[in-house]
């Protein structure tokens, strides 16, 4: 009888520990999740609405593979008025069906086997499976560096800088001189760097700064469903 088999890149990944807590939660008496960011009140009225107006209207068809351009114009708007990127046109913006998916599409687009990465830590919990699915090596340097401390990967042959601000799981904000030695240390050593804003309104002190409004060359990742707040 024939054996199935995986690919070799899929073998070893481990169940993510999110669906492990779930799991856990399940032999609890009442727990309170704290595990992942989701709601916890029913979709506002306004968008049940607005999907059902959509349904009947007929818009159930394909869209263009970059996005509806009617979005893509508001999501063009949005971050050069919120998040100053100033560079930000419609024809740079890809939307994806959430933020995993472009993750998947990114590592797909540019690791090959045996690139290097550097992941700021504590990270979302699914940046070293995507780093190991395509054959990359991970570096790692705590969210909580100096800029000095990034001279050790000046030479390595970084492709990818990624980390989170505001942070999953910390909630940490990066400051601007962390961003700019980030952008720096991309620029020298040619790798293309990540930044997950996808909490960005999850800044109760206002400190956030998106590395794309002083750095154009950022591929900035955000979404729609952490922003319900």
């Amino acid at each position: 009888m024939l054996e199935y088999v995986l690919a070799n890149r899929i073998q070893g990944l481990d169940t993510s520990a999110i669906r492990k807590a779930f799991e856990l939660a399940g032999t609890l008496k009442n727990p309170i999740n704290l595990s992942i960011g989701q709601p916890h009140f029913p979709c506002p009225s306004n968008i049940i609405e607005a999907g059902s107006k959509a349904l009947k209207e007929g818009k159930t068809a394909y869209t263009l593979t970059g996005g509806i351009p009617e979005l893509k114009s508001a999501l063009s708007e949005k971050y050069k008025n919120e998040n100053e990127i100033s560079y930000a046109k419609p024809e740079r913006i890809l939307v994806t069906s959430g933020i995993s998916s472009a993750f998947l599409l990114l590592f797909n687009a540019l690791l090959n086997e045996g690139d290097e990465c550097l992941v700021i830590t504590p990270h979302f919990l699914m940046y070293p499976a995507y780093i190991k699915i395509y054959g990359g090596k991970m570096n790692s340097i705590h969210e909580s560096f100096e800029p000095e401390e990034l001279k050790e990967f000046a030479n390595k042959k970084l492709k990818i800088i990624i980390y989170s601000s505001p942070s999953n799981p910390t909630g940490k904000i990066l400051s601007k001189k962390q961003l700019e030695a980030l952008a720096e240390l991309a620029e020298k050593t040619g790798a293309y760097l990540i930044s997950d804003e996808i909490y960005e309104k999850f800044d109760y002190d206002k400190k956030f700064i998106s590395v794309g409004s002083f750095y154009e060359k950022a591929i900035t990742l955000s979404g729609f469903l952490k922003h319900i707040v």
